[in-house]
């Protein structure tokens, strides 16, 4: 229910498309710094949520400003997007299958 998925992402004062990456970039974040499997896996969970609901409250797709593409770009530390990791093990994906519909 997009009414009840608005309320809850109001109440967590996640009320725009930025403060959703936002959000999905700490939960990145928080995936590192976990050791426990069972963790990272509830973790990927709510990434997916946070995506999903991006999606339906605020749009399927923002182009980024050009101030965090340049922060992007200057950033020393490589960051791997979460889509380039496997679900299920959080390891970087070497050789990855795209089925037709476009699941890898």
């Amino acid at each position: 229910n997009e009414q009840k998925l608005a309320s809850i992402f109001e109440k967590l004062e996640i009320r725009d498309s930025s403060s959703c990456r936002s959000e999905i970039e700490n939960l990145q974040e928080e995936i590192q710094n976990r050791n426990e499997e069972q963790s990272k896996s509830e973790i990927v969970a709510l990434i997916g949520l946070v995506r999903y609901a991006k999606c339906v409250l605020f749009g399927a797709s923002t182009p980024s400003s050009k101030n965090e593409t340049l922060r992007r770009n200057q950033s020393l530390e490589i960051v791997v997007p979460a889509d380039y990791r496997c679900p299920i093990s959080l390891e970087l994906m070497r050789d990855p299958v795209v089925v037709a519909t476009g699941q890898t």
